[in-house]
């Protein structure tokens, strides 16, 4: 593979704010840095290369999440609401993701961007879709596959036993509508975004602001990097190559001078994804697990 110049430039820098680069003449810096070494630091020609291709992609994460870039973030209608065999606590609709989902800055209005919604980012494990059969009954997906109208992947009940579904004799779950060409999971994992406000153009979905996961260390352009973005990248980068204990603090520092300005109260940390493994976490406030 080709030279990477963008991500060498940031590396460069990084290894320029080190204390061992503060005293070297260039030797230390690269000539060269491509892809390879950057999908596994495995193959880095010496270890400081190796570090700073195995740091990169959890710095430029950390740079994401907390300085929030302009050029990083994008708006999603989240499309009709879901449930699942799952409680969520004081929320009363649910919403699946983006595919490239990666943070979320806020829900907000689609008709005025500057106002924020209570929401929040469930992590839920080995939940299913439910739906409201033709017969009212609630029905509980249990094989995943896309729907299909006037078929045996159709709305439950269907002619061939319900193969994908099966009917909650219990009825505790809430049920939606069923949706023709959806992809329907059952036990499954995954974050889904818990809200009671619809905040999109038409009213009956979720409009959200957030950072994809292709802006995340795979397939990012370090091109689009804002000069301020490069130095707070380089800067949290230097400090994880940095072997001298005082050195790495006052990096730390001036890292955190990058990114407390961006810090936004609605988000906090990585405490902001909740974990929800069954019922009983549900139903006490969303307890962080």
């Amino acid at each position: 593979m080709a030279d990477n110049e963008w991500k060498r430039l940031i590396v460069n820098m990084a290894l320029s704010k080190t204390k061992a680069g503060v005293q070297d003449t260039g030797d230390l810096l690269f000539d060269d840095f491509d892809d390879t070494v950057f999908a596994d630091y495995t193959t880095g020609s010496n270890e400081t290369q190796k570090r700073a291709a195995l740091f990169y992609e959890t710095c430029l994460k950390r740079c994401l999440r907390e300085l929030k870039p302009d050029f990083a973030r994008r708006f999603a209608d989240l499309g009709n609401r879901i449930t699942i065999n799952k409680e969520y606590a004081d929320y009363g609709y649910l919403f699946e993701l983006p595919s490239d989902f990666y943070w979320l800055i806020r829900q907000t209005d689609e008709s005025s961007r500057k106002t924020s919604i209570d929401c929040d980012v469930l992590d839920f494990t080995e939940y299913a879709h439910t739906v409201e059969g033709t017969d009212d009954e609630v029905y509980i997906c249990t094989t995943a596959h896309t729907s299909v109208d006037d078929t045996s992947d159709g709305e439950p009940p269907d002619d061939d036993g319900d193969s994908n579904w099966t009917i909650d004799e219990d009825s505790e779950w809430n049920a939606a509508e069923w949706e023709e060409e959806k992809s329907y999971t059952a036990d499954t994992d995954g974050k889904l975004l818990g809200t009671s406000t619809y905040s999109n153009s038409g009213g009956d979905s979720a409009y959200i602001e957030y950072i994809p996961y292709a802006q995340a260390g795979i397939n990012d352009d370090p091109s689009k990097y804002p000069e301020e973005f490069k130095h707070a990248l380089a800067t949290l980068l230097a400090m994880e190559l940095e072997l001298d204990f005082e050195r790495r603090q006052k990096l730390l520092i001036e890292y955190e001078n990058y990114a407390k300005p961006k810090a936004r109260e609605e988000e906090g940390s990585d405490e902001y994804v909740k974990k929800i493994t069954k019922v009983t976490d549900a139903r006490s406030n969303l307890t962080v697990g």
